[in-house]
């Protein structure tokens, strides 16, 4: 579009189609922005484009911008679903982790209570590893 303006520009001299489209004098802000920021800037771009005369040439890519915009309102709306789907299965898995820890203590107390301490420790052994250690090892699997 950036190209094509230029081009008409050049083409019809007079009144510039390019700084009515990019008021910034360059596209490559609204391709270095966030997401969020090149939806709202593809739909002001949008918008300018749909104010140029019924005639003008430059109406060729507004069906490309629309489709642009549409694709990426999609991504961004599975990119919210996948990772709500993933604060779901982390908040899950720390469910079941607890839920794990708490029977781990019951079959403690239970072996306790039937073979003694020194024996239900020997079964069920104390890990002693050191949070900063097990925070290195994730870090290095991922």
């Amino acid at each position: 579009l950036a190209g094509s303006a230029k081009q008409y520009d050049r083409s019809h001299p007079g009144r510039p189609i390019f700084r009515r489209l990019f008021p910034d004098g360059r596209p490559s802000t609204i391709t270095d922005a966030s997401f969020t920021k090149v939806l709202s800037k593809a739909e002001g771009l949008l918008v300018h484009l749909q104010s140029l005369a019924e005639d003008n040439s430059l109406h060729t890519h507004e069906d490309v911008l629309t489709n642009a915009i549409k694709a990426l309102r999609q991504a961004i709306l599975n990119h919210k679903e996948v990772v709500l789907a993933e604060s779901l299965a982390i908040a899950e898995e720390q469910m079941l982790q607890a839920e794990l820890r708490k029977q781990y203590e019951f079959n403690y107390l239970d072996a306790t209570k039937l073979f003694g301490k020194n024996y239900a420790n020997r079964l069920f052994p104390k890990l002693a590893i050191k949070k900063k250690k097990l925070v290195e090892e994730v870090a290095v699997e991922a």
